[in-house]
């Protein structure tokens, strides 16, 4: 396993994705409200929002003081690991009827994963690190709080109206901010090694962009949580050079021989199905649907099924590699 076999110029998929939906999508539809939630639980998302806007300010001024040791400290007197630990355990379906577990296991999983898992991991490596630590930890785990508070917002609709509504307003936002936060990104599991040929822009608004790394944060930390040999290959790149239309985001991992086993045992050739939700591999199976569902939308498809058909997200395992993808739509204003 000396050097990752797929390349930006190897990637599976079709060379073309429809677009059937004529406005843009930014997901603004994807929430549910505190009060769709038990007290409880709605306490423990205000619990968790707090507690990254503290950490963000706290991880704010290191980076306008240069002082990665003195982050790396108060991060740890204010036991920042250790309450999202708690916090996040408490999110669970369990009591709720049938059809609010199915929309509430989506956010839940979310509000608990994704960009707050990579935080997770940042901070913990600078704590690991000790009087090591560096200013590009800082960074990293600025980058996954920050998105984590959009994320959050995304999927909880009332939670901080004031921001919800500047996340709404109108502002492009390129493909240069993931290559900001995922180039020589790593942390005491992994490393992301990045790889794009696309820059330009990706969605329309703040909104939109939670959106596309919502959908994005699934596919990548599934890599994180699968690699066999510590590194992910993430590739953004374009379908269309000439006149962009299409970017299309994946990730390549090698996997061990007994999860390969599995899968083909599972799903045979048809590894896209993993995107319908309901089988994992020490998951729950709710990520890849996660971002099944919002590229189906942002397309228009009317079924996640239709989705993995026509490629517009699949997986597929190549000379030992698990290569996963999903498409978005460019957005030129």
């Amino acid at each position: 396993m000396d050097a990752m076999y797929v390349t930006i110029d190897s990637l599976p998929g079709p060379e073309s994705v429809p677009r059937i939906r004529t406005e843009r999508y930014v997901g603004d539809d994807n929430g549910v409200e505190l009060s769709d939630m038990e007290t409880d639980h709605a306490e423990l998302v205000r619990r968790i929002y707090a507690l990254l806007k503290d950490a963000l300010s706290t991880l704010e001024s290191g980076i306008n003081d240069a002082d990665p040791l003195w982050v790396s400290q108060r991060m740890k007197q204010a036991r920042f690991l250790e309450k999202i630990q708690h916090f996040t355990r408490g999110l669970t379906t369990n009591g709720y009827d049938e059809k609010r577990r199915a929309t509430l296991r989506q956010v839940f999983h979310d509000l608990r994963g994704g960009a707050l898992t990579v935080a997770y991991s940042r901070i913990q490596l600078a704590e690991m690190k000790g009087s090591e630590v560096e200013m590009s930890d800082v960074y990293g785990a600025f980058f996954a709080v920050r998105d984590h508070l959009k994320i959050m917002r995304n999927c909880v609709v009332d939670l901080d109206p004031e921001r919800r509504g500047r996340d709404l307003q109108r502002r492009t936002h390129s493909a240069s901010l993931l290559r900001e936060k995922w180039e020589n990104y790593a942390d005491d599991h992994a490393r992301v090694e990045y790889y794009s040929d696309f820059d330009g822009g990706l969605s329309s608004s703040c909104l939109e962009f939670s959106t596309v790394e919502r959908a994005m944060y699934n596919l990548v930390t599934n890599a994180l949580s699968h690699t066999a040999d510590g590194r992910v290959s993430l590739f953004v790149t374009v379908l269309e050079p000439e006149e962009p239309e299409n970017v299309k985001i994946a990730t390549a991992n090698f996997i061990s021989e007994a999860e390969r086993t599995e899968l083909e045992r599972s799903f045979g050739g048809e590894l896209g199905r993993l995107f319908e939700g309901g089988f994992s591999i020490g998951g729950s199976g709710v990520g890849l649907s996660v971002t099944a569902r919002m590229v189906s939308r942002a397309y228009g498809l009317e079924s996640l099924r239709r989705a993995v058909e026509h490629g517009y997200v699949g997986a597929t395992i190549r000379a030992g590699e698990f290569v996963a993808w999903m498409h978005w739509p460019v957005w030129q204003d």
